[in-house]
């Protein structure tokens, strides 16, 4: 069984994955941690050094391997893997793909800090930062509605991990 969270950057894939995980007690992988491990740096020092159109094509690369693997998995992948290259599509067919969703302005609150790690939003504050998150929301949403489940992860407690949990495990597409 291979589980993919997706949605915007600082929505909690990476920390809600590894909880959830471990509560399904499955690996947990992050896409972004695959690149940078494969490439020693940072996700915005390599789209700083190789540009966002050679990130893509090995975010994506990296995403295809994964599903031609064996092993059974929790993916976190990035903020654009779903929008690039028929990721979704290749997502949605290779198993359960879960949305995690926020109000622009929790992400705005969120990516203001860690700043230098969203390369895409570098430099951007107050209102612009909201205006920019807004309008890749709303490009985005097309491609991240395409999900199985739609999740609202606002201040995840105890208790809604082990609800979403139980929610993953009913689903008609889990197996295990």
């Amino acid at each position: 069984m291979k589980i993919f969270l997706v949605g915007y950057m600082a929505v909690g894939k990476s920390s809600l994955g590894k909880r959830l995980a471990r509560r399904l007690q499955m690996p947990f992988v992050d896409l972004d941690k695959l690149i940078e491990a494969k490439y020693g740096a940072s996700i915005a020092g390599l789209f700083e050094s190789r540009g966002e159109n050679w990130f893509r094509e090995e975010e994506s690369a990296l995403l295809h391997a994964f599903v031609r693997s064996a092993d059974e998995a929790l993916m976190a992948t990035g903020g654009g893997a779903p929008v690039h290259h028929h990721n979704v599509e290749l997502m949605r067919a290779s198993g359960l793909v879960i949305w995690l969703k926020l109000p622009s302005k929790t992400i705005a609150r969120r990516i203001l800090q860690s700043p230098n790690e969203r390369p895409l939003l570098q430099g951007l504050e107050g209102s612009e930062l909201l205006q920019r998150i807004q309008e890749q929301l709303i490009d985005r949403s097309r491609f991240y509605a395409r999900a199985h489940m739609h999740l609202d992860v606002e201040s995840p407690t105890a208790a809604d991990v082990e609800h979403w949990a139980q929610m993953i495990e009913e689903h008609p597409l889990y197996s295990r």
